[in-house]
């Protein structure tokens, strides 16, 4: 028996927690662990688990997924309910997977759904058990969309310098695309959008925080909260009703026309995830020397929007910089095309990594100095 540490909560894009031990990333105990769903991350790339469940409301899988070096799927919202959830934001609120390999998250994901679910995200698996003994799950990986040729939009651009991908980020991204575009139909875009969306989200995330966390803000002396939570929390109590209302009733119209503008001719958009890398736990603690505000910040930089929107991500490994640390990508989807994405990763899984999967490996200078 065992447990999983996350960020108080949920509500941390690290997974430093005041009432918890720090989480150690196996690539370097240097590295920082990104949160909420950080104890998941690590157990998954330590090889403690094949893979582990988490939440997402704001990039709480798919940051912590990216620090370790592992595949992270968010899924669509409202596809696995979020019932026995403790909420921090419950609009943007996403139950996703973490794992080493792209037909473990499948698994997983298939095994988390109903049979009616499971039928329309994995149309060639067989739904008929729910046991995972049954032959079909043998063969989930054709159950997985494999197109021919695949049509990707790329947007590595922000609108804050701090978000756009530092030069030995870009280096890596850039190998990557060029070599992707010998089985892929690669179209350069702009999200010109990217700030309206983020706003958006940003306010919900903020109105609905405050309201989950309520009776604590107001009576802080049965249980307090942590420095980080209150950070997150309070904003919300400051704001205008009408920001929060006009940020829902626009959430369908912005997403649409996200969908027609960005992924019209495109299977899936492809972002950064960590623009400046894996940082330090200095760079990312607000009590150390070395804080750098930037640094936490682009955490989360390319991530939010996704949840306002409601859409499926997913992200993995495809290099690793200087320090030996993972270099990832964000795949965006349609709703629920999740298999879509989940094939995508198996592709590249298969191509780049074979047997050994989406698993961290520290570089000769890491493992020196640790």
């Amino acid at each position: 028996m065992a447990a999983l540490s996350m960020a108080e909560f949920a509500a941390g894009i690290t997974g430093d927690n005041p009432n918890l031990p720090r989480p150690v990333n196996p690539i370097s105990t240097n590295a920082m662990v990104g949160g909420s769903s950080s104890g998941s991350a690590v157990a998954v790339a330590a090889g403690l688990c094949y893979a582990s469940l988490g939440t997402d409301t704001a990039g709480s899988i798919r940051v912590p997924a990216a620090t370790c070096g592992i595949l992270g799927l968010k899924t669509t919202r409202g596809l696995l309910p979020t019932t026995g959830c403790y909420p921090l934001a419950p609009s943007l609120d996403t139950i996703g997977v973490m794992a080493r390999s792209a037909l473990d998250a499948a698994q997983v994901l298939a095994a988390s759904m109903s049979i009616s679910a499971r039928k329309r995200i994995f149309s060639h698996l067989p739904p008929t058990s729910d046991a995972l003994s049954d032959n079909a799950w043998d063969n989930l990986d054709k159950g997985l969309p494999m197109p021919d040729h695949w049509r990707l939009a790329w947007c590595p651009e922000h609108e804050d310098s701090y978000a756009t991908p530092s030069e030995p980020q870009a280096r890596v991204l850039e190998t990557f695309m060029s070599w992707i575009a010998r089985f892929a139909h690669v179209s350069h875009v702009s999200l010109t959008n990217y700030p309206e969306l983020t706003r958006h989200a940003s306010v919900v995330l903020h109105a609905e925080c405050t309201s989950t966390h309520a009776h604590a803000l107001r009576t802080p002396s049965t249980r307090p909260l942590s420095p980080t939570t209150r950070a997150l929390a309070l904003p919300g109590a400051a704001m205008p009703a009408f920001w929060y209302a006009e940020s829902q009733a626009l959430q369908h119209e912005l997403t649409m026309a996200f969908l027609t503008l960005i992924l019209k001719d495109s299977d899936m958009l492809v972002t950064p995830i960590l623009p400046q890398g894996v940082p330090d736990w200095s760079a990312v603690l607000p009590d150390s020397p070395e804080f750098d505000p930037r640094a936490l910040i682009a955490l989360f930089s390319w991530t939010a929007f996704v949840n306002y929107m409601g859409l499926p991500a997913i992200t993995f490994p495809i290099g690793e910089d200087e320090k030996g640390r993972p270099v990832c990508i964000q795949v965006i989807g349609k709703p629920r095309t999740e298999a879509l994405l989940l094939a995508f990763a198996w592709r590249i899984q298969q191509e780049r990594y074979a047997e050994r999967g989406f698993s961290p490996a520290s570089s000769p200078a890491e493992k020196a100095n640790h």
